[in-house]
């Protein structure tokens, strides 16, 4: 007997047969939902994670007429009450909880994969292209080792949030003119890894990870770096609203192979570089089985990097609500909607490929945040 809890379901009342569902239809039908009450979707706290939460709700609400209730929680969190049936969906997984998920999906049998976001994502270390232009040769780890000295924290970029080492002054030379080495710039202190600190390592480079505070500290301290053609090096990610802004360029990284982020100390080989990530959704499997029409709906729900960074550029960039930018968004663009109310499948391919490289960085797909 499956003694997992549950989210509360209302017995079915209605059934709504239509395929393609007109704006508005079923108002009110908990059948469009399975009989649940209220879907619950995961708010991670990226823009662009809160892009796919909020438009995915914005359709549930007005196509399907199902009430959506948008949960503000970071990853393992999200995870556990999935788990639990609390929380229904989860939008943009990056892989960062191995654990949680093989628990989950496997013995536990609670969650279940429901399939491609669309973006494929990956973390690298870019720099301001103002400031590359400046220091001609190929951005490679040899190139980055003579410039470390360059690589400071921006007068002021750090917040309350951010770790002790924060101090700008720690980093990135002296008084003296002896050279302290640089910073790495991250955004929340959570966002560093160890596979981050053993690159470093591996690679020899004079450098040290600093927290800023938070992404909008990292989007601030970039865009300052990039109009004085500073030096800044930060551990930053695709797919972003910023890059179609702010020109950077990508150091070039040893290749992620299979394996080679292990945590045995006594591993030899070759520095391990950061995988790029297929993004992936993830349902409470009991929803997804008896969620009806909006469990078919989110298992439908992909589209591309471009459009994810457009809903995300006016939550970040222009101060909206995750629920006011995806109403302007979805208003734009009915045809994208009726993609994916469709039942046969269309809506999985968006009008461009789904790919991290649709927002004019240099470099190949490079990442996202370090969750």
């Amino acid at each position: 007997m499956d003694a997992r809890p549950r989210a509360r379901r209302l017995p079915i009342t209605a059934v709504c047969v239509t395929v393609l569902l007109p704006l508005g239809a079923c108002h009110s039908e908990p059948a469009a939902a399975g009989g649940y009450e209220e879907v619950v979707i995961a708010l991670p706290r990226w823009p662009g994670g809160q892009a796919n939460a909020a438009v995915a709700a914005h359709v549930l609400r007005e196509e399907f007429g199902v009430p959506v209730v948008l949960r503000e929680l970071d990853q393992g969190r999200a995870w556990d009450l999935m788990d639990t049936g609390e929380v229904h969906a989860v939008l943009e997984d990056w892989g960062a909880l191995p654990d949680r998920t093989e628990l989950y999906t496997g013995p536990r049998g609670s969650v279940v994969d429901a399939g491609e976001l669309g973006p494929v994502g990956g973390v690298g270390w870019y720099v301001p292209a103002s400031w590359a232009r400046a220091h001609p040769g190929a951005p490679t780890p040899e190139w980055l080792a003579d410039l470390t000295d360059e690589l400071t924290v921006p007068p002021g970029a750090a917040t309350d949030d951010a770790a002790p080492e924060a101090d700008p002054e720690a980093v990135g030379g002296s008084d003296d003119g002896e050279g302290a080495g640089g910073a790495l710039v991250y955004g929340h202190p959570d966002d560093v890894t160890e596979l981050d600190e053993r690159l470093i390592e591996d690679l020899d480079l004079d450098l040290t990870p600093v927290p800023l505070g938070g992404e909008d500290q990292v989007v601030a301290a970039l865009r300052a770096a990039a109009a004085k053609g500073d030096g800044l090096l930060a551990a930053w990610w695709e797919p972003h609203w910023l890059n179609a802004e702010v020109r950077l360029v990508e150091i070039d990284l040893p290749p992620h192979t299979e394996g080679c982020e292990e945590t045995d100390p006594s591993r030899t080989g070759e520095p391990c570089g950061y995988p790029e990530i297929t993004l992936r959704k993830y349902l409470n499997a009991d929803f997804a089985e008896n969620g009806g029409a909006a469990a078919a709906f989110l298992a439908r729900f992909s589209w591309t990097a471009r459009e994810q960074n457009e809903v995300a550029r006016m939550i970040a960039a222009e101060g909206m609500t995750p629920e006011g930018a995806a109403a302007r968004w979805v208003e734009a663009h009915p045809g994208r909607v009726t993609s994916w109310l469709r039942d046969d499948g269309e809506g999985d391919a968006g009008p461009e490929e789904a790919s991290a490289g649709g927002s004019g960085t240099a470099g190949r797909a490079a990442g996202a945040p370090p969750r």
